[in-house]
């Protein structure tokens, strides 16, 4: 797999430097004057830390525009670029300006604030204090044949991510549109400061409109009587309203609850779900790691458009066949594997698991030598299932078909040692699929809740009886640049 060779190396650095260590703080940011924390990515570090990725080792954030702090500070006039000081741009002003580093974001304003732009060389910065128990969303919508604007967030100075993956920085062009959207979650402090880029794509100028609110937020298994059934399930709410879905925040580490127990493996725009969904996806999350130590962060993919549509139809090229992921509530997850578990990867990313090397298939689905050399790590990924199978309106899960009888099996055996309950086990033989309607599902399992039982004339009905499908192509992993 494409990078896998610096992953290895990173991974020992790693390990050289854990073992320089005291043995009292294996996880933690050493202090200052004692050993450094191993990292891989920035989100592994402490506040006020980046991580070096060319020594695998948490370093101080500098202050300064730089190449590991590519939104730094820089000398009247100018303005940090990818981690170079430029001459700020002339007669770019709206009524948020000056706004052109993270040191100078600007509060960002509630609600909707038109009539805002990028010109050439500019980027915009914008500041919001987050509560405890919120997730806060902002985006920007523009005419992207104007000019393709990206947007990225950052948390105590260092990147969270962007439309791509938990990068702040790419080239892969596609599936982009006229929204940008990204949403952060305070579930640790009373108050936390997060911080939005949005600059425009090698040099492209637009103007655009800045979207923000703040959404109250409790976690648990299920949705109701916290919150209204139709806000659980997203439903719009009267006559031609916009299904009230949420983006997918970026994990808080530090929220006592789910923590930092996924990864995104897809795009931003299609991380849109019902409450009741994040809700549960996260419970069993927070579950699968009590239960197993040491669990590596799980891959998020594929969810719904903002509007509630299937991935791919806002730009004609749809990722699955229709109606799959409609109404916000169905997600595409990553396996969890041994090759994460054993450390041969940061984390369960989205790949195939027929076999270490992504083969054993024959495109749709694993050939029937995988029940030897699969990856998939079966009491984890068994466990994570039971836990999902728990709410009373999951409707099916989709699975490889090879797989799918090693997960039957694996079920009994946790049922017999008293780790699930007998309605959890049987869940695996009514609500488990696999088979001939569902391929592709070697690379992914496919959660759905039930359809709304009265779906608005603009969405499908009856409810998706086969798989999701996945256009494998169109989700290769993108590069960061």
């Amino acid at each position: 797999m494409a990078g896998i060779f610096s992953i290895f190396s990173i991974f020992a650095m790693m390990m050289i430097l854990i073992a320089s260590c005291a043995p009292a703080q294996p996880e933690e940011a050493c202090p200052a004057g004692g050993c450094v924390a191993p990292c891989i990515r920035h989100m592994d570090c402490g506040p006020g830390q980046v991580c070096e990725t060319e020594t695998g080792r948490c370093v101080p954030l500098p202050a300064a525009c730089g190449p590991l702090n590519p939104s730094g500070a820089c000398p009247e006039g100018q303005q940090c670029v990818d981690g170079t000081c430029q001459a700020q741009p002339m007669g770019c002003t709206d009524r948020l300006e000056p706004n052109d580093s993270l040191l100078a974001a600007r509060p960002a304003p509630a609600g909707t604030t038109d009539g805002l732009r990028i010109c050439e060389g500019d980027q915009d910065h914008f500041q919001l204090e987050v509560p405890k128990g919120r997730i806060a969303t902002l985006g920007a919508v523009f005419d992207h044949k104007m000019g393709d604007l990206d947007l990225s967030a950052y948390q105590d100075g260092a990147c969270l991510g962007g439309r791509l993956l938990h990068e702040c920085s790419w080239n892969y062009r596609q599936f982009e549109t006229g929204e940008e959207f990204l949403s952060v979650w305070n579930g640790s402090v009373a108050l936390r400061s997060f911080a939005w880029k949005l600059v425009g794509y090698r040099g492209a100028t637009n103007e655009y409109r800045l979207m923000t609110w703040l959404v109250p937020w409790t976690d648990g298994r299920d949705c109701a009587p916290e919150y209204g059934q139709n806000e659980c399930e997203g439903r719009p709410e009267g006559p031609g309203g916009r299904t009230q879905l949420i983006q997918f925040p970026f994990p808080d580490p530090m929220d006592g609850y789910a923590g930092d127990s996924y990864r995104f493996d897809s795009a931003a725009s299609y991380r849109w779900l019902r409450r009741e969904l994040i809700m549960l996806v996260r419970y069993a999350l927070r579950e699968t790691a009590l239960k197993f130590p040491r669990t590596k962060p799980l891959g998020l993919i594929d969810m719904s458009q903002r509007d509630g549509i299937t991935p791919g139809y806002d730009v004609n090229r749809p990722r699955h066949p229709q109606t799959t992921h409609d109404q916000g509530g169905n997600i595409d997850i990553a396996y969890y594997t041994t090759l994460a578990s054993e450390g041969s990867l940061p984390y369960n990313e989205a790949r195939i698991i027929c076999d270490a090397k992504e083969g054993s298939h024959d495109r749709y689905y694993c050939n029937a030598s995988a029940a030897q050399t699969h990856v998939v790590d079966l009491p984890r990924q068994v466990y994570f299932m039971a836990k999902l199978y728990e709410h009373a309106r999951l409707r099916v899960i989709g699975v490889d078909r090879v797989i799918g009888p090693l997960l039957d099996r694996e079920a009994e055996r946790q049922f017999q040692a008293g780790m699930i309950s007998r309605a959890q086990r049987d869940a695996f033989r009514t609500k488990m699929a696999y088979g001939e309607g569902w391929p592709f599902h070697h690379h992914h399992i496919h959660v759905s809740m039930r359809w709304w039982t009265r779906p608005p004339a603009v969405l499908p009905e009856p409810e998706p009886a086969e798989g999701c499908g996945f256009d494998l192509v169109a989700h290769r992993r993108p590069q960061p640049r």
